[in-house]
Parts: structure tokens; sequence; C-alpha cells
């Protein structure tokens, strides 16, 4: 085809890109536009729940490229939160790259994208306390952090992987900027013994690699590498003292010394849950059941409070892997790259959002649990 049979086209598609993105203006349309001095970004979402826009950031950066992807923010408006795309041009401008983006999440099943004014809503806000290479050395802050903050702020608190490979230390307040940086104000002064800085960051929904629920598992290992997962009790041929001191990290007493007996057993572990209530990793009121079972005999050998309900929390995601393996057995999924990194997140670092993509690719809560 001639360039003459191209050009005639190409004008009718611009006209037709212009009519619509006159369309997509706020009120006032464009008489207002051309005097408009306000700036616009592109708005992809309104959603009540953070947590379903943390899951639609990761569809929109893959559709639209890591560039637009580095400029996605989530923001809040009222009770509502919202993803935007930070390009603060004119309102023409926006409206036109909101078309160009609607074709191409269109074709990827997602909702169009329009054009908002820059006001009314502000980003989100997490509290940072360091960020670089090496995890462990940032494991070890978290810890010192969680100690001397207590329980209540350890909850929110993550490393996370960040775009560019390193690692950060966040309380994840996911707020304003301003009351985001009086809590930081306040945290530097807390941990100024410590030596432990406090400043902001945005809120970037970044993997997580180590939380709440890997405090306990942990094991310090003085390197750079991830967190290794702590043993599951079965793979391993240790005796009940020696997995009582694989859950406690006290490897200064002996066997012997650690439990004679039974019962001897269970008040070393009474007496490390008071340590843990003492540190503030648990509240005075909280209750939790332990078990620990001799393996080679197939005895319990210590029984608090197992037969009390309790939340599963993060114990379901064991269960979701397994009801993803078996819809792989079944033929009905296929375990790609990006399925084992998802699965990985969950098991390994108890990751939320790897949940809830390895969920969906099952069918759902109702049909994990069939």
């Amino acid at each position: 085809m001639s360039s003459k049979n191209i050009r005639p086209r190409f004008r009718q598609n611009a006209v037709t890109l212009f009519l619509i993105a006159l369309l997509l203006l706020p009120a006032g349309g464009a008489a207002n536009a051309a005097q408009d001095n306000s700036r616009y970004d592109v708005l992809y979402i309104w959603d009540p729940d953070l947590r379903n826009l943390q899951d639609y950031k990761a569809e929109l950066e893959t559709q639209l490229g890591p560039e637009v992807g580095k400029a996605l923010h989530i923001i809040q408006r009222n009770d509502q939160y919202g993803i935007i795309y930070d390009c603060n041009t004119t309102a023409l401008s926006s409206a036109k790259l909101a078309i160009r983006h609607s074709v191409v999440l269109g074709k990827a099943g997602l909702g169009d994208a329009r054009a908002i004014k820059d006001e009314d809503y502000h980003e989100l806000y997490n509290v940072c306390y360091g960020h670089g290479p090496n995890l462990a050395a940032l494991t070890e802050q978290y810890q010192t952090i969680y100690r001397q903050l207590g329980a209540e702020v350890g909850k929110d608190l993550f490393i996370e992987k960040s775009g560019d490979g390193k690692y950060t230390l966040v309380y994840r307040r996911q707020t304003d900027k301003q009351s985001t940086m009086g809590v930081a104000r306040h945290h530097a002064k807390l941990l100024g013994k410590s030596g432990i800085s406090a400043s902001i960051t945005r809120e970037e929904n970044n993997e997580v690699v180590f939380g709440e629920s890997s405090l306990l598992d942990h094991e310090e290992k003085g390197t750079d590498a991830d967190p290794a997962p702590v043993p599951f009790l079965a793979d391993t041929k240790k005796t009940p003292a020696e997995a009582l001191l694989l859950l406690t990290g006290n490897k200064k007493k002996s066997v012997a010394e650690t439990v004679a007996t039974n019962n001897n057993l269970e008040k070393e572990l009474e007496e490390y849950i008071n340590q843990l209530r003492c540190k503030g990793l648990l509240a005075k009121d909280e209750k939790t059941g332990w078990l620990v079972i001799d393996l080679n005999k197939g005895e319990t050998i210590v029984d608090i409070n197992v037969d009390n309900p309790y939340q599963a929390a993060s114990m379901i995601k064991p269960l979701v892997a397994l009801a993803y393996f078996h819809r792989l057995k079944e033929g009905k999924l296929t375990y790609t790259p990006t399925a084992r990194r998802k699965m990985e997140a969950m098991i390994q670092y108890s990751n939320n959002n790897a949940t809830n993509w390895v969920l969906k690719q099952v069918g759902g809560p109702k049909t994990a649990q069939k």
C-alpha cells in the first residue's frame, strides 16, 4: 500500500483520537481547557479496598511498561483509593494519554483510564528506616525497631525489595505525607540511641521479603542472602528438646540442661512465651497454641491450648499452595517461572500479594476449599 493511501487514514484516526480526548476532559471541555492552567494526571481506578489496588497496580505495570510503572502512584481521596500516572501535564494532553492507555488496557481486559485534576487527593507514604543491598543488616535493624517500638508498629513493619534490586525497611502507614512525616520524626527520637534514622518514602507496593511472620522463624546468618526458611520439624531428625532449641534460638543450653522430662520441656516453652510477651512480640491478652510431637514415637510431648479456635491468618497459605498443585496435577494449570516466583514469595516470605495471585489462579477461595 502506498504512503498516499496511509496518510488520509492516519489523519482520520488522529482526528478521532482528538475528539475522544475532548470528551474525556472534565466539565467545560476544550474551551476551558485552553485557559486552564491546572495540572492533570491519568487515573485508572477508584476502589475502597487498598488491597485491590495493589494487585491492579502490578497489572498496569505489566501492560503499560516499566517507564510508566515508575510514575504510577497509589492515592487516596476521602474513603477511596486510586492509581494515577503522575504525568503532571495539561488537561488535553492527559486526556490524549488516557485514550492511548485505555486502548492498551482494553486489550488486556482492564478498565479505561481518564484525566483527573491534580487536587483533592494525596499520595500514600510510609516511614523508611533504611535502604541498601545488605538484607542481613536491615534484618537486624528490623528486630531492633520491633523491640523498641512494639508490636503495634511491628505488625506493619516490613523489608521490601525495591525496583533497583536493593532492600527498604519500612513501616507501612500508607497515609498522607504530612502525618507520615510527623510519625517519622517521632520514631527518629525514639530510635536515636540505636543509631537508626527515620524518613518517609512513597508507597510503591514492593515485594515483601521479611515481615512479622518471618521474625520468629529467622535465624541470623550474617550474610546478604535472603533469609532461609526454617526447616519443618518433620524434615529434621531432632529430638523434642532440640526442636525447642530450634524454636527459641537458644543455642547455649545443652539438650540435658534444656529439658530432662516432658514437664520441664513444657515449662521451658511457657517461659519462652512469657519472654515474647515481655518483649512486646505477643500481647499480654493474646492467646497462643503450641504443640510439640515426638515424630519417632508418635507421642505428644507438649499440648498448650491446641483445642482453642484461632484465626487461620497466614496458615491458609500452605493450603492455597496445595490447592494450586492439585490443579497442576489435574492439568488445569502450568507451573511457569512466574508461578514459581509467586509460590516462593507466598511460602518463604508470607507475601500477601503473591497469595492473592496464586488464589486467583486456583479460581478463588471457594474453589480452593473444594
